[in-house]
């Protein structure tokens, strides 16, 4: 279980890491948010668009120490394991698995980021499939 407090610096380090990762990776421009809610079928997912939902999802928990401190905690995930695996697909689909199991917290990120809430279930189920063909 994570000890870490919005207050403490491995919340911070973690939140900073996430963060600068984060930015980096969402410099490309994002074209597909405006045609995601039409998308229902797995098939119609390709594994960019999924991490690139995971990745939004994961800057919806970074937004907000205590979204961020729930997933550390509930997850068992350590602020070293966040910044290590911040895009690869295992940690995007445990971050996407994390919303799905908590229906009100989906809604809101849902609602933010204007995604249709029935294509989350497809990318994570995309996401760990790629995580288990990873070597």
């Amino acid at each position: 279980m994570c000890t870490d407090s919005p207050q403490s610096n491995g919340y911070d380090s973690a939140h900073t890491a996430v963060t600068n990762s984060l930015s980096l990776r969402l410099r490309a421009p994002i074209i597909w948010p405006e045609r995601l809610p039409q998308m229902s079928k797995l098939a119609a997912f390709s594994l960019g668009q999924a991490e690139q939902l995971g990745l939004m999802a994961l800057t919806f928990l970074a937004e907000d120490g205590e979204r961020l401190v729930r997933f550390l905690s509930l997850t068992g995930t350590t602020p070293a394991d966040l910044r290590a695996g911040a895009g690869q697909p295992s940690m995007l689909a445990a971050v996407l698995g994390h919303l799905l199991e908590d229906e009100p917290l989906l809604l809101v990120f849902t609602s933010m980021k204007g995604v249709d809430p029935a294509v989350v279930a497809p990318a994570h189920a995309l996401l760990m499939r790629a995580a288990e063909a990873a070597p």
